[in-house]
């Protein structure tokens, strides 16, 4: 058994949300059913439904080596990551950008993003990275970091003047790749329709590592206990 300390209820939203405080990036879904078999039972979720419903289940025993894979199924619950928000870098825009310059990576129309004092490379920014126009309030992701001081963009929406222009500050926040592993999620709305397992969570990504098979190999009974 193997409760998360770090992960904690929302129990006051519908759905409600399960969630892993930062800076944790990967669980396991036997990690998950155990800690929400705990947590339904504090005081605050004493007026509330099961996180999980009858449908969860795994770890059966094949006698073979191998165990049934974990199939963990929420009621009207999601898994989410903390938001995250670790800077990248920040600066100052050194050259206006034209809106949607050239961009011949796949088409798409882009931003160009030059600071002269910066270096994008040293800062590790990558493709996915939320970029903030902190001077009119835009928004974007990265697209592309073609060298030390420029990169792309995709198109900036939600400020005043969506552009990068002279001066305006900016600042790079690291899009964070977050692991579910062991198993198989499943997510069911209150009245038991299908419903997004993940909630998505400023800055952060999830992958569920989905068993692609009926079994999960025991590695104590494979190598007779020792490792």
């Amino acid at each position: 058994m193997a409760v998360r300390n770090d992960v904690y209820v929302r129990w006051d939203l519908s759905p409600r949300l399960v969630i892993v405080e930062a800076p944790s990036t990967e669980i396991l879904l036997q990690d998950v059913v155990d800690t929400c078999r705990v947590r339904e039972s504090d005081i605050e979720a004493l007026d509330d439904a099961e996180l999980l419903t009858d449908g969860t289940s795994g770890k059966g025993d094949l006698q073979d080596g191998s165990l049934v894979g974990i199939t963990c199924v929420f009621n009207n619950a999601q898994l989410a990551f903390e938001t995250r928000s670790v800077t990248a870098i920040n600066g100052t825009v050194t050259t206006a950008g034209p809106a949607s310059p050239p961009y011949d990576g796949g088409g798409l129309g882009a931003e160009l993003l030059t600071d002269t004092g910066a270096d994008f490379v040293a800062a590790s920014v990558k493709p996915g990275d939320t970029v903030i126009n902190m001077t009119d309030f835009s928004l974007s992701a990265v697209v592309e970091v073609v060298d030390a001081t420029n990169l792309y963009v995709l198109p900036l929406t939600g400020g005043t003047t969506d552009l990068f222009n002279l001066n305006d500050a900016y600042r790079i926040y690291v899009a964070e790749q977050c692991f579910v592993r062991g198993g198989n999620l499943i997510a069911l709305d209150d009245v038991g329709d299908p419903l997004l397992p993940t909630f998505v969570t400023p800055n952060v990504s999830i992958q569920i590592e989905k068993s692609t098979s009926a079994a999960l190999l025991d590695p104590d009974i494979q190598t007779g206990g020792i490792r």
